[in-house]
């Protein structure tokens, strides 16, 4: 613990902000939040997106309107299509270059070698390379070709799913290739949801083993600065620590 000088208690606070083991931890927490971001921009799109399996009175609704030539219902409902696909697919870019940021700190080390490994077998499933370049297209080009396709099932009457248009897509020409290759893959009609839930899975499967690597990169580092910590603020001060004691409630 320091001394009761103010001045000592700021010097090592001033040490622990300063120590590498911090200046990692803060790092990685950056990224985290970014994730959790694009994740609830990911379950705000799905969401809005399954109204349409869930909720047949919705679905009847978009549908009428282009039965009945009134389509107020139908283009509010694909404003917000757009508006959280305009989200979702931002903060996916977002995340990709805080992440590219982050690993920057690794290279020529095995951690960033086997990252690299998991980042090439996720692109090459296509579902990435053509989010990423939707994105694109929704912010330089024009609104994406999605419409809604109806489905009759035994279960459930009507089933609307919210698809994007191959061919009409494929008329944009600055598609990479991979995105390319992977829409010409694909049927005419590419449910939104299975394009977005196949890449969560698999983006998810490289983040969670990205996030278990920390202890073992950092490790180390994290326990000098918890250390510090003790000394700074005293064990019983320290959540966590054996000698903790929670201050009592008012």
């Amino acid at each position: 613990m320091t001394s009761g000088d103010p001045s000592d208690k700021r010097r090592l606070y001033q040490q622990i902000l300063e120590h590498p083991g911090k200046k990692a931890e803060n790092r990685w927490n950056s990224l985290s939040r970014i994730h959790r971001v694009m994740r609830a921009n990911e379950a705000d799109l799905l969401s809005l997106i399954d109204r349409l399996r869930q909720e047949p009175k919705v679905a009847l609704a978009v549908m009428s309107d282009v039965t009945l030539q009134d389509t107020r219902i139908r283009d509010a409902f694909f404003d917000e299509v757009i508006r959280t696909s305009h989200n979702y697919l931002s903060a996916l870019k977002m995340l990709v270059e805080h992440t590219r940021n982050l690993m920057r700190h690794y290279q020529g080390t095995p951690f960033h070698e086997e990252y690299t490994s998991r980042v090439l077998t996720l692109v090459a499933g296509g579902r990435g390379p053509l989010l990423r370049k939707l994105r694109d297209y929704l912010i330089h080009y024009r609104v994406p070709p999605f419409g809604t396709v109806v489905e009759l099932g035994q279960d459930i009457p009507l089933e609307m799913i919210v698809c994007l248009d191959r061919n009409a897509a494929l008329e944009y020409p600055d598609w990479s290739r991979a995105a390319r290759e992977y829409l010409e893959q694909q049927p005419d009609q590419i449910p939104l949801t299975d394009l977005i839930r196949g890449y969560a899975s698999d983006l998810e499967q490289v983040y969670n083993w990205l996030y278990e690597q920390f202890p073992s990169l950092h490790g180390a580092e994290i326990a000098e600065v918890n250390e510090m910590i003790i000394g700074l603020q005293g064990a019983g001060n320290t959540p966590g620590h054996p000698d903790y004691h929670p201050p009592h409630p008012m």
